[in-house]
């Protein structure tokens, strides 16, 4: 069995100076490793209080602007201030600032603070002569309890393995387009749990399985389905002991 190990190639501005904050042009952030680096790690954190909070309609998020990035150079790596722009396929949009440390010998990233804002897509009633337009935000939602659900179900509920198979699929796709899970077909060698929870219109499903490429490695792939997919999330397994 393999074991996947990714490495990043490292840019740093030389001209930075230790102890100051430079701005990054436009190129140099395009360039820089731990800017990107940061950028998803945030994202990470943000999908997490999201979920938590249940602001989201979907979890799949795409970065659609950094709007600026300022570089200190330190000792052991360098900390950045990072102002980013990230929209999902809901049309949600997050504005997030941050600041955070990257470390050049480990590649390990550290996010502190974190904040973020959320624009709704604007839902308006009609606007009087002289006032403001309203806007309506939605409420936050209940959280229903959730029930397990026997994986043997996916043997005979054929609505159960058509939401599985379309959530694998997507899964793996998005997985392998972020970089998370090295490329190759993937075909399922265990599913662990399915979970099953009520909302407005349906029910949502959790999946958690295991699958595993041509070359041996092997993912562990977690997703949500309802009429597509809502969440994922993928992540190499570490090899066995011999």
């Amino acid at each position: 069995m393999k074991l996947l190990i990714a490495f990043l190639a490292l840019i740093i501005c030389c001209s930075a100076q230790t102890g100051a904050y430079k701005q990054l042009t436009a190129a140099q952030i395009k360039a820089s490793a731990p800017t990107q680096a940061l950028v998803q790690a945030a994202l990470k954190q943000i999908v997490a209080l999201g979920q938590a909070k249940h602001q989201f309609k979907n979890y799949q998020f795409a970065v659609t602007k950094i709007n600026s990035v300022y570089q200190q150079v330190v000792s052991g790596g360098s900390n950045y201030k990072i102002d980013v722009n990230y929209t999902n396929s809901a049309k949600e949009a997050v504005r997030a600032n941050f600041t955070g440390f990257y470390n050049t010998t480990s590649k390990a990233t550290k996010i502190s603070p974190l904040s973020y804002k959320v624009q709704y897509p604007a839902t308006t009633t009609p606007a009087k002569p002289g006032k403001p337009t309203n806007t309506t935000k939605p409420t936050t939602p209940a959280n229903p309890p959730k029930t397990s659900v026997n994986v043997t179900e996916l043997q005979t509920n054929k609505l159960l393995k058509s939401l599985f198979d379309f959530g694998f699929s997507t899964a793996v796709q998005n997985s392998i387009a972020a970089g998370t899970i090295p490329k190759g077909t993937y075909t399922v060698t265990k599913v662990n749990s399915i979970s099953k929870q009520a909302v407005k219109n349906g029910a949502l499903y959790t999946f958690n399985c295991l699958a595993k490429n041509a070359t041996g490695n092997v993912v562990a792939l977690a997703f949500i389905v309802r009429n597509q997919v809502d969440a994922y999330s993928a992540k190499v397994q570490p090899a066995p002991a011999a």
